[in-house]
């Protein structure tokens, strides 16, 4: 990322290989961590012209976007190079030489591997080839190409100098080559949004035996990351929603077993960290909505059993810490909204006992810190009226005991400090005029008084 931004920077797309450059200990304590940031959030919003290609046909999207740049007179351009769980930089220049001749010059360069660019020049843009050309040389090199990048598919993300419009890429996806039909396609269009090509890959899957089915819509990376926790991490609605619409028509129409959809409805990272867990955490609410949304099916048909159900909903990472706890510490008001709402169904249908619905609701994590406890003590009155306001319509639909009601309200740590006294503690006033607020308008359908309730806190 600094290596195509300082291409950028410089009027004519030269970069200075310095020493920062040399290895990935020195660009770790030189170049700053707001890159890590930046990287993060152009796979979340992937900029225009972005696209995953076969790396045999990266010699022909050069062609294309030095096309683009000689028609709106760009003398240079910068790329990243997303490969597996592994990232490249790529530089585009038009030079003239001494005797105006055009020169198109391709830099490729990988920060995990040496201080020096591989480097191309051709007189015409089709004159380069496939991605493995621009490799290094080094045996280690070599042998994670050969692994990840011949054969493999590819995502470009395009980077333009400050000044030009990303709309000289309108239209570019209709002229670049298709993804190959193959796991590395499936990893990099869900991790980078590429919602179009999604589809296409998913029309083609029939054609495949099971067993090359699987091995697609199973996609992991080489650090053990599914394809489908990387589109809900990135927050890709889009292709989440049209991945469990597609893997239900798979398994509705027998092409996979069923099997696969309850595995893909645990997707997890390689540190146990599920992928609802993950949305929670960023505040991704429509893809809550869309996974929850998705096993209404295997619900309705019996796939899942209570054990797995209760798995699923309380997205415990490997700590402990479930997915509400995440969303009420970071104040993600419509998760908690969307998330409680949809387990209220889910545990009615289930006849879930009150102490596995308590368990829920109560978001603790494994020292027994509650959701709604971390959320007063940083002040997040948005997400402490979402849990509050929902929290009556299940204490109302499943009969809870006042109680219980007043456990959850009250929400103390292991200390026995309640949620109301940390954050008074913290000076968090309005949160705590929020907290007596929401708990006021609850009390009048379920009959009882604040006062009642201090009594617990």
């Amino acid at each position: 990322m600094q290596y195509a931004l300082d291409s950028l920077r410089n009027g004519k797309g030269k970069v200075n290989l310095i020493k920062h450059y040399s290895s990935v200990e020195s660009i770790q304590q030189h170049v700053p961590l707001v890159r890590d940031a930046e990287f993060r959030a152009l796979l979340r919003h992937p900029p225009a012209g972005s696209r995953v290609i076969a790396s045999k046909d990266f010699g022909f999207a050069l062609d294309i976007f030095f096309c683009r740049m000689m028609a709106n007179n760009v003398s240079h351009m910068s790329a990243i190079l997303y490969i597996d769980n592994h990232t490249l930089s790529v530089r585009l220049r038009i030079k003239q030489s001494a005797y105006r001749q055009l020169n198109y010059v391709v830099s490729v360069y990988d920060p995990n591997d040496t201080n020096v660019a591989v480097r191309g020049t051709h007189r015409t843009a089709r004159g380069f080839l496939s991605l493995d050309k621009f490799i290094s040389s080094g045996p280690d090199a070599q042998t994670w190409a050969d692994r990840y990048v011949r054969n493999c598919a590819i995502a470009i993300l395009p980077l333009l100098p400050e000044g030009v419009p990303g709309a000289i890429f309108t239209g570019i996806a209709t002229r670049m080559p298709f993804a190959p039909i193959h796991p590395s396609a499936m990893l990099l269009i869900m991790a980078t949004g590429q919602t179009q090509q999604l589809i296409t890959l998913f029309r083609q899957l029939h054609i495949l035996p099971e067993k090359e089915i699987i091995e697609i819509i199973t996609a992991q990376n080489s650090v053990g990351t599914p394809a489908l926790f990387l589109a809900m991490m990135n927050g890709h609605t889009d292709n989440v929603k049209i991945f469990m619409q597609e893997i239900q028509s798979l398994v509705d129409n027998h092409i996979i077993h069923e099997d696969n959809l309850v595995k893909l409805l645990q997707t997890k990272s390689a540190n146990e960290t599920p992928g609802l867990y993950i949305s929670m955490l960023y505040g991704f609410d429509e893809i809550i909505d869309i996974f929850l949304n998705a096993l209404t099916t295997p619900i309705a048909q019996e796939l899942l059993n209570k054990k797995l159900v209760m798995s699923i909903l309380a997205m415990k990472i490997h700590d402990g810490e479930p997915g509400l706890y995440a969303a009420m510490e970071n104040n993600h008001p419509l998760c908690v909204t969307r998330f409680l709402s949809k387990i209220n169904g889910i545990a009615f249908k289930y006849k879930l006992s009150k102490a596995n619905i308590m368990d829920l609701l109560k978001g603790a994590t494994a020292q027994g810190t509650p959701a709604l406890y971390i959320a007063m003590s940083k002040g997040n009155e948005d997400v402490v009226l979402s849990y509050i306001s929902t929290l009556g319509a299940f204490a109302k639909k499943h009969s809870f005991s006042q109680h219980q009601l007043f456990t959850l309200l009250a929400a103390k740590n292991h200390d026995n400090m309640s949620a109301v006294h940390i954050a008074i503690h913290h000076n968090h006033y309005k949160t705590v005029e929020t907290y007596y607020a929401a708990i006021n308008v609850i009390s009048q359908s379920l009959s009882f008084s604040a006062d009642e309730l201090k009594t617990y806190l």
